[in-house]
């Protein structure tokens, strides 16, 4: 998923916490 890697912090987090 590059795509996440281009996406804003909390996005990542929203994604780790899911």
């Amino acid at each position: 998923m590059i795509q996440i890697q281009k996406m804003p912090k909390a996005v990542l987090s929203f994604q780790e916490g899911s």
